[in-house]
C-alpha cells in the first residue's frame, strides 16, 4: 500500500451510489489536484481506504449496504482512519443529521446540491489542516520520543487550582502511573528523598514568591525502593499583575550519567586494586596540607611506605600473587592508622587522607599536623611492625618487611615534587642499610638523592647510545694452561663520568626498573660475542653471565636465555650462569625449578662465591649444577695461613663430589696457583693470567696461547 508521505498527489476517496454526482464531483477534486478512488456503496469504500489510504475522504450519506454515518465510524477504526478528514455529502439539512455526522466522526458537511467553488476550497482547507494537525502530532511525537530518550520529563503546577500538570516521562521517571498520585505539588513533594525535601520545597518556593528561576540536583523515592537522582530547572509564569499563576519545569533523570562520574572520578583519583586515593588525589591533597601548613606554621608529615622483598614475590609467584600482597600491605596500613588515630589526624578533627598507593609496592602515609618527629616516627614504628607478620596462605607463608622515608612540611619541602623528593631520598638510604628501619631526610640526602636521578637518567640514554660494553675475564686450565671460559662484566663508558663501574649503576637500573632490560642485554651481547669469536676462528669457550639476585628473580628468565643462546650455534653448553649461594637458598623450591628448567635446555649452571654462604650438603645435591666457583677468601687465607688450607681442600673435594669444575678465583700470586694445583682444583680465574678485557683482546688471546707461569720460572 502507498503510504500517504511518499506519494506524489493526494489521493481522495469518492463514495456515491449517484454516477452524475460522482462525475460532477470527480472533476472538482482532479481540479484540486487530487488523485480520486470511487467506491459506489459504503462497503466498497471501506475497502478502497483499506486499500489506498486516502488523504481526504468524501462520503453520501444515502448509500447502500452501508450509508454514510455507518461507513464514517468503520473508517475511523480502522488503522490510519483516526485523523484522516472525511467530509460528509447531504441533502438532508436537519439539525438532527448534522450532529449525528459529528458523532460518527465526520470532520465537516456540505449540504447537496453544493456549488462548485464552495467544494473545492472546503477541500483545500481540510487536506491544509489536515497537513498542519500531521505535522503537530509529529513534533509531539518527537518530543516525546525525545523527551524518553533523554530521560526529561515535564510540569505545570497552576497555583489557583494546586493542580500538577505532568508529561509521561515524568510519570515514568517517578515510576508510577496516571492518576497513582494526587496531581498536587505535596503529592509530588512525597517522592522526594526526606533529605532532600527541605531543599526542594526551599526552591519552589524561590519560584513561587521571589519569581526568580531555579536549578537543582535532588534524589526521588519510587514505590519500588529504588533511587533516582534527577535534575530539575524551573521558573515562574507571571500574570498581568506581576504575580505568579503558575510554574514550569523541567525533571531529567540523571542516575546513570551521575553513576558514570562517580566512576570516572574513582577511576582517575583511586586505586583499582587497593581502593586507596592513588596518587593523583594524593598530590592534590598533599599540595593543600603543606599549605594549609604554611598558613598555620604548623608541621605535618610525609611517610613513604615500600615493602623490601616485594619485587621477588612479584617476579617468582607472579602478578596475581603480587596483587594479593599489595592488598594485604594496604589492609595493614589501614589498621594501623585507626589504631593511631589520634595521631593520624594531628589533633585536629579532621583526619584527611592518610593513606595512598603511588606506584607499584610504594605507600604514602600524610599526617597533616605532628606536635614533633617522634609523633612520625611512632607511626613509622607502627608500620614497620604490621609487615613482621607473614602473608599468604598457612602452607605457603612469607615474611615481609618494608623502609620508610619520611619528610616533614613545610621544613622539608614547600611544594609536592620537593617534600615527595625528599621523602623518596630518605627511602632510598632505609633500603640501602638493610630496610626494615625508617629515616628522616637530612640535608645530606639530597646531593645523593640528586646525583642518583642524574644517574638514572644518563643510564636510560646510555642504553640508546651504546655506552654499556661487556668486558671478559678468562677462565684458565691450571694443567693445560688455555683459556676454557671467560666470564662477562658490565662495564659504562660515561661520556662524562669516565667508566662506572656495575656496583654503582646496577642498583640504580633495578631500582628505575631497568634491572629486566640491562640482564637481557648482558646475555644477549655475551652470546652474540661468543659467536663471533667462533665464526673468527678462535677456539670454542664457554662465555658466563654473573645474574644478579633481581634478575635471577624474573619469570621469563629461561626464555630470555634460550632465545638468546639459539644464535650461538650447535650446544648451548657454551653459555654459563653464575649465581651465588644467596640467590639460591633465597628460595629453594624456586630455583630448583628454575634451575632444572634452564639445565633442560642445555644451559651450564655455577654457584658464585662457593663458601661464603650457609648452604647445606643436602640442598646443593637438590641442584643441577655444573660448575663452583670458590671464594676468593679461601683462597687468599690459605695460601698465607696453611692451616686454613684444608677448608679449602674440603671446598674442592665437595665440589668434585657434586660432579662439578671447580674454579677458584681472584688468583693472583705464584703460589696461590701451585698451591691450588696441589688441591686438584681444575680452573682459576684472576689477576695471575689476566684481568678482564675487551673482546678484540679475548679474541688475541684464544688465538696466541700464553706460556705456563711455571715455564717462564724454569727458564
Amino acid at each position: 500500500m502507498t503510504t500517504q508521505t511518499s506519494r506524489t498527489h493526494p489521493i481522495a476517496l469518492l463514495a456515491d451510489d449517484d454516477l452524475t454526482i460522482r462525475m460532477l464531483t470527480r472533476q472538482v477534486l482532479e481540479q484540486a489536484g487530487l488523485s480520486v478512488e470511487e467506491a459506489t456503496n459504503g462497503q466498497e469504500a471501506v475497502a478502497v481506504f483499506k486499500r489506498t489510504a486516502p488523504d481526504i475522504v468524501l462520503l453520501d450519506v444515502m448509500m447502500p449496504i452501508l450509508d454514510g454515518f455507518e461507513t464514517c465510524h468503520a473508517i475511523r477504526h480502522l488503522p490510519g482512519g483516526s485523523h484522516t478528514p472525511i467530509l460528509i455529502m447531504t441533502g438532508l439539512d436537519d439539525v438532527e443529521s448534522i450532529e449525528k455526522a459529528y458523532d460518527m466522526g465526520a470532520t465537516d458537511f456540505i449540504s447537496k446540491p453544493w456549488q462548485v467553488l464552495i467544494l473545492s476550497n472546503r477541500i483545500r482547507y481540510m487536506l491544509r489542516t489536515a497537513r498542519l494537525m500531521q505535522a503537530l502530532r509529529e513534533s509531539q511525537s518527537n518530543l516525546v520520543r525525545a523527551q524518553r530518550l533523554a530521560r526529561l520529563g515535564s510540569w505545570t503546577w497552576t497555583l489557583a487550582t494546586d493542580h500538577l500538570a505532568v508529561s509521561d516521562e515524568t510519570y515514568r521517571i517517578l515510576g508510577v502511573s496516571l492518576g497513582e498520585f494526587g496531581n498536587t505539588w505535596e503529592g509530588y513533594l512525597a517522592f522526594v528523598h526526606p533529605e532532600d525535601q527541605e531543599l526542594v520545597r526551599q526552591s519552589m518556593e524561590t519560584a513561587r514568591y521571589g519569581r526568580r528561576p531555579y536549578s537543582l540536583d535532588y534524589r526521588l523515592l519510587r514505590p519500588d525502593g529504588t533511587e533516582r537522582i534527577v535534575a530539575e530547572h524551573a521558573e515562574p509564569v507571571l500574570d498581568e499583575q506581576g504575580l505568579t499563576s503558575a510554574v514550569i519545569g523541567t525533571i531529567q533523570d540523571i542516575t546513570d550519567r551521575r553513576s558514570a562520574e562517580t566512576r570516572l572520578f574513582l577511576s582517575t583519583h583511586y586505586d583499582a586494586l587497593t581502593s586507596l586515593p592513588n596518587q593523583h588525589l594524593f598530590r592534590d591533597r598533599l599540595a593543600t596540607l603543606i599549605e594549609s601548613a604554611q598558613e598555620r606554621r604548623t608541621t605535618g608529615a610525609l611517610l613513604l611506605v615500600s615493602a623490601d622483598q616485594f619485587r621477588h614475590i612479584s617476579d617468582v609467584y607472579g602478578m596475581s600473587r603480587g596483587d594479593e600482597v599489595l592488598k594485604t600491605i594496604s589492609d595493614r596500613l589501614q589498621q594501623c592508622l585507626r589504631k593511631d588515630d589520634t595521631i593520624a589526624r594531628g589533633g585536629s578533627g579532621d583526619t584527611g587522607m592518610t593513606l595512598a598507593r603511588l606506584v607499584g609496592d610504594t605507600f604514602a602515609v600524610v599526617l597533616p599536623q605532628v606536635s614533633s618527629e617522634r609523633d612520625a616516627a611512632k607511626v613509622a614504628r607502627r608500620l614497620l611492625a604490621s609487615f613482621h607478620r607473614p602473608v599468604g596462605e598457612a602452607d605457603h607463608q612469607m615474611a615481609l618487611t618494608a623502609s620508610i622515608g619520611i619528610a616533614l612540611f613545610p621544613q622539608d619541602g614547600g611544594d609536592v615534587e620537593t617534600t615527595v623528593q625528599r621523602a623518596e631520598a630518605a627511602l632510598h638510604v632505609a633500603k640501602s642499610r638493610g630496610g626494615d628501619r625508617f629515616e628522616y631526610f637530612v640535608e645530606e640526602m639530597d646531593a645523593a638523592s640528586g646525583d642518583r636521578r642524574g644517574l638514572e637518567q644518563d643510564l636510560r640514554r646510555a642504553l640508546e647510545r651504546r655506552e654499556l660494553v661487556l668486558h671478559y675475564q678468562p677462565q684458565v686450565d691450571v694443567k693445560r694452561w688455555s683459556i676454557t671460559a671467560v666470564e662477562a662484566f658490565l662495564r659504562w663508558h660515561h661520556p662524562a663520568r669516565g667508566v662506572i663501574p656495575p656496583n654503582q649503576f646496577v642498583p640504580v637500573a633495578e631500582g628505575a626498573g631497568l634491572g629486566v632490560t640491562l640482564g637481557e642485554y648482558v646475555i644477549k651481547t655475551a652470546c652474540a660475542q661468543q659467536k663471533s669469536w667462533r665464526t673468527a676462528g678462535a677456539p670454542a669457550i664457554r662465555v658466563s653471565v654473573n645474574l644478579s639476585d633481581y634478575h635471577f628473580r624474573q619469570q621469563t628468565l629461561a626464555e630470555i636465555i634460550n632465545l638468546a643462546v639459539q644464535d650461538i650455534g650447535p650446544t648451548p653448553d657454551f653459555f654459563e650462569i653464575e649465581l651465588t649461594e644467596g640467590a639460591i637458598m633465597h628460595d629453594l623450591a624456586h630455583s630448583v625449578k628454575l634451575l632444572k628448567r634452564l639445565k633442560s635446555l642445555g644451559i651450564r649452571i655455577a654457584v658464585d662465591d662457593f663458601g661464603a654462604g650457609s648452604s647445606s650438603l643436602r640442598e646443593l645435591s637438590r641442584l643441577p649444577i655444573d660448575t663452583i666457583k670458590i671464594a676468593p677468601s679461601f683462597v687468599h687465607e690459605s695460601a698465607q695461613q696453611p692451616a686454613h688450607g684444608g677448608m679449602t681442600a674440603a671446598l674442592i673435594g665437595l665440589g668434585h663430589g657434586l660432579r662439578c669444575r671447580v674454579v677458584a678465583k681472584n688468583v693472583e700470586t705464584h703460589e696461590q696457583l701451585e698451591f691450588l694445583r696441589r688441591l686438584g682444583c681444575d680452573d682459576i680465574q684472576g689477576h695471575l693470567y689476566g684481568a678482564a678485557e675487551t673482546a678484540d683482546r679475548i679474541a688475541h688471546m684464544l688465538t696466541h696461547r700464553p706460556q705456563d707461569p711455571r715455564s717462564r720460572s724454569a727458564a
